[in-house]
């Protein structure tokens, strides 16, 4: 019964409040995202959503009906989001998009663009957890509701997380098995997601999803291929890049011919230097004659020295004399016994 009143709600919503309806880009007027820029790159033909770019940032808008992934690398910024439908949906897959900035149908985001190459790719979400969380949407709590704080959409989240991984393991298991064996991969991924949502929902909450996160047919939907899949799409429809600002391009030197001459100013002479007069040459005086040479005095000897010279002066005068004598009184030569005459006298 309550189940039916949600379904009902649901219903007058969609009825009273279209606008609250995701809806594309194309199906309404919508205003220019910017004023268009081709000096970086611009954007491609043929890109995947309703972009624009100018000298500073780049502008897209989410014109599908499902929700993108635009993963930014190089210089840009963090985004802000321009405009915005709030929902439950949107916030449990923010919470699942990592670093990715998350656009929903309708969602409009400008990326601030630095001086060097900046560029923002297309990815999609994880197949499964965009489809659960899509199955799940009526059962969320609705934004601005009692139970609609940031702890119920986590635990939410980490629901989403965990079944997505026991769906995938349940496709890798079926695969090429016969039917006993495709019935056990069955109850082990029943049996995990159960313990999943038990672990992380209050029993109401938990009792409200387990009907839908447990229907073998939504897993195979979950994981089936889907026709707006982005890795069927090319890497050039997904890509917005632009280009690093231009270095300013110096100006051109100017023509030496047309250049007037610049006017010299005439040369303002020095003022003389006085030279200052040389005296006349000062005639050389008369070389001073050199004292005349004084005979150095004798030395005065001592008395007796002069008393032994005395002596020696006398002896010899003395031996001359006697040499004298014997000279003039000489004996004869021969032996003496002759008859000659002996001494001589005078």
């Amino acid at each position: 019964m309550r189940r039916a009143l949600i379904v009902l709600t649901a219903v007058a919503a969609v009825v009273l409040v279209p606008s609250l309806q995701p809806t594309t880009a194309s199906a309404v007027p919508v205003a220019p995202l910017c004023t268009p820029d081709a000096n970086r790159g611009g954007v491609p033909p043929g890109f995947l959503l309703d972009a624009c770019a100018d000298a500073t940032s780049m502008t897209v808008r989410n014109d599908l009906d499902v929700p993108v992934l635009v993963r930014r690398s190089g210089d840009v910024g963090v985004p802000a989001r321009v405009h915005e439908r709030g929902s439950a949906e949107a916030t449990v897959l923010g919470l699942l998009s990592d670093t990715d900035e998350l656009l929903m149908p309708g969602d409009v985001v400008r990326w601030p663009l630095g001086a060097a190459a900046g560029t923002l790719t297309v990815v999609d979400l994880d197949p499964a957890v965009g489809g659960i969380v899509h199955a799940l949407r009526d059962d969320l709590p609705p934004l601005g509701g009692e139970d609609s704080d940031p702890e119920t959409f986590a635990a939410v989240a980490a629901v989403v997380q965990e079944t997505a991984a026991a769906v995938a393991d349940r496709q890798a298991c079926a695969a090429d098995k016969n039917f006993l064996q495709l019935a056990a991969c069955d109850v082990l991924t029943a049996s995990t997601v159960s313990r999943g949502v038990i672990g992380q929902l209050p029993r109401d909450r938990a009792a409200e999803l387990l009907p839908t996160v447990l229907d073998p047919a939504n897993w195979a939907d979950w994981v089936a291929p889907r026709p707006t899949d982005m890795s069927a799409i090319g890497i050039a429809r997904r890509t917005l890049t632009q280009a690093a600002v231009p270095s300013p391009v110096p100006p051109p030197e100017p023509d030496p011919a047309a250049v007037a001459p610049t006017p010299v100013s005439a040369a303002i002479p020095e003022p003389a230097v006085p030279v200052p007069a040389v005296p006349a040459p000062v005639a050389a005086a008369a070389p001073v004659p050199q004292p005349a040479a004084v005979p150095a005095a004798r030395p005065a000897i001592p008395d007796w020295l002069a008393e032994i010279l005395a002596r020696l002066a006398a002896e010899k005068n003395g031996n001359g004399q006697r040499n004298g004598d014997g000279a003039d009184n000489g004996d004869g030569d021969g032996n003496g016994n002759g008859r000659g005459n002996g001494r001589g006298h005078d």
